[in-house]
């Protein structure tokens, strides 16, 4: 697939450049591919229409369908009305002309929406052609270093997805919904531990650090060790090792932690949480009921029969989907702290945080709330008037295309 394009050369009068528009709107064509849960693709579905309000056209080129793949990218691409390409996690990075990237050789740019730390993706955006968005401002600073500057780099968060059975009455049958795979901490460390001495200490220490805030960057916690240690983790091959190895097994390690502890603590308290996801073990708990993984669709119906949702995502400064989805389904969002989301919602009134640092009070925090219906309801309603009116995918279409347009 990489060399898809070297057999056909790109000129301004082939298939894939003609210069025949024919006062079509602006196209945005839309990669999709093979995402867990099925997420990321009604991610796109969602954003596309948003598009659609805002007057362009929407081409989705599904890059799983390799035998017509070619044939494809040349229709979505014919025309000179193709205003940017859209792909989550720069899917489809790898195609070439003549030794190099495909996307250089197009008079419109290939837009990357990360939806995961850019750490897990950085050999797919070192072609020049490419505008890049973080879910995480702390991701920004990461990448602007890792790049030195030279990359268009943006903070867009998640948008959130609404149910079809959203807005009609729902019986709330789940007290408290919990979506997540399981992760298991042991493996984790076992895998840390065929690593070199090196970078287990960053590891470890980096943990450390993490796991006595709310909210710090992996990246801050490498920086002070790395301060500790004499070093400057930004160096060429220290900054390589961080960026391939390192980071995702601090991220990991760190979500195994705190999804066990987090759920423990409440298996003791004796509160029940529903979990829905990969890979748990069967009696595990006396107090949760696990459910196996649902596609990401059934797992949004669920939220309009929640009245809690627990969002772990694990975020130092920024948002996941669950945030803005739970609330759109209805649902009480419960969350862990972080700098975004406080400047975003109203705490208490709009949105309620846990933090990791007191993280032995949540049963509290659950049990209050579960007690008192009418606080948890006008939370519940004041975060999806917040989040429909700014956190949908159509909102992000909007600020995608302002950065697409302010970046020519």
């Amino acid at each position: 697939m990489r060399n898809l394009w070297k057999k056909k050369a790109l000129t301004k009068n082939s298939t894939i450049l003609s210069s025949e528009s024919h006062e079509m709107p602006p196209r945005v064509v839309i990669y999709k591919g093979t995402y867990q849960y099925g997420a990321v693709n009604l991610f796109a579905d969602e954003i596309a229409e948003g598009f659609r309000k805002l007057g362009r056209e929407t081409v989705f080129v599904d890059l799983t369908d390799t035998s017509a793949l070619q044939s494809n990218l040349s229709k979505a691409f014919s025309g000179s009305n193709v205003e940017f390409i859209l792909s989550f996690n720069a899917a489809g990075y790898c195609f070439e002309l003549n030794a190099k990237s495909l996307y250089d050789s197009l008079p419109f740019p290939f837009f990357a929406f990360l939806v995961d730390h850019p750490a897990h993706h950085l050999d797919r955006l070192r072609f020049n052609n490419i505008i890049i968005s973080a879910m995480d401002r702390s991701h920004v600073h990461f990448l602007n270093n890792y790049f030195k500057g030279s990359k268009k780099v943006f903070f867009m968060p998640h948008g959130g997805c609404r149910s079809s059975l959203a807005g009609t009455p729902r019986e709330k049958k789940i007290d408290v919904l919990f979506p997540a795979s399981y992760m298991d901490m042991d493996e984790e460390l076992t895998k840390i531990k065929s690593l070199e001495p090196f970078s287990q200490k960053l590891i470890y220490d980096s943990v450390d650090i993490i796991l006595k805030n709310d909210a710090i960057p992996i990246e801050d916690a490498l920086e002070t060790i790395g301060r500790g240690l004499g070093i400057n983790i930004y160096e060429g091959k220290i900054f390589y090792k961080m960026a391939s190895e390192i980071i995702n097994k601090i991220e990991t390690l760190v979500r195994a932690i705190k999804r066990t502890e987090m759920l423990k603590i409440l298996d003791d308290a004796g509160i029940a949480v529903d979990i829905y996801g990969n890979g748990w073990p069967e009696n595990r708990f006396k107090s949760h009921r696990v459910h196996k993984a649902l596609p990401f669709n059934e797992i949004n119906d669920l939220m309009t029969e929640s009245r809690i949702v627990i969002n772990a995502a694990n975020i130092a400064d920024g948002a996941h989907e669950r945030v803005f989805t739970t609330m759109l389904n209805g649902s009480l969002c419960l969350s862990d702290y972080n700098p975004y989301l406080a400047e975003t919602f109203r705490e208490d009134s709009e949105i309620v945080f846990y933090r990791w640092t007191k993280i032995t009070g949540m049963p509290d925090i659950i049990t209050k709330l579960l007690a008192d219906n009418e606080l948890l309801e006008n939370i519940s309603l004041n975060g999806a008037a917040v989040a429909s009116a700014s956190h949908k995918w159509e909102h992000r279409a909007a600020q995608l295309i302002k950065i697409v347009e302010e970046s020519k």
